[in-house]
């Protein structure tokens, strides 16, 4: 029976290893994402800062292993961070033959004024290494973005750094 303890854990485990954010001067408030109450559609660029498998299963790559990273959200690709995702993946099965394996993944995004939470079951490879885009259901949020429904599409610029954008429902 799936439970919800361990998950909350790890996503707490994986905002605990996320780096600590720069105070921002007052100035800055305007370089955040806009809120969902002002606009449907929230852009935000991830650069990840690290990522690691919990062998919790089988010894090696296999069912019941987590995957957990951070990294941070910025206005713009290589911009100042404003925020913080983070992430946690529990492997539900592995083809070898493709070297892929299926995972149920929930993101957090979170800004001063509110978080965004993705939810998704998608196929990644094995080692790591996302090379394709994904699209995430919105199942929830924070602060502005209270109730937030919708759908996140991320776009992969780079091994380390990804556009994503939020189109919420209104």
């Amino acid at each position: 029976m799936f439970q919800v303890k361990p998950i909350l854990t790890l996503c707490l485990l994986a905002a605990a290893l996320s780096p600590g954010l720069p105070a921002a001067a007052e100035s800055d408030v305007a370089d955040e994402p806009v809120s969902a109450a002002d606009a449907t559609r929230v852009v935000t660029y991830v650069r990840n800062a690290r990522w690691e498998r919990v062998d919790s299963g089988n010894p090696g790559f296999s069912i019941g292993d987590i995957v957990v990273g951070s990294g941070d959200l910025s206005r713009r690709r290589g911009g100042v961070p404003r925020g913080t995702q983070s992430w946690s993946a529990v492997v539900n099965r592995i083809d070898p033959a493709i070297a892929r394996e299926l995972r149920t993944a929930t993101v957090q995004y979170t800004w001063r004024r509110g978080s965004i939470l993705t939810e998704k079951i998608a196929s990644f490879p094995i080692n790591g290494g996302l090379n394709e885009s994904i699209t995430y259901a919105v199942v929830g949020g924070t602060g502005d973005y209270a109730g937030a429904r919708g759908v996140a599409r991320l776009k992969v610029l780079n091994e380390r750094e990804f556009r994503v954008v939020f189109d919420l429902q209104p």
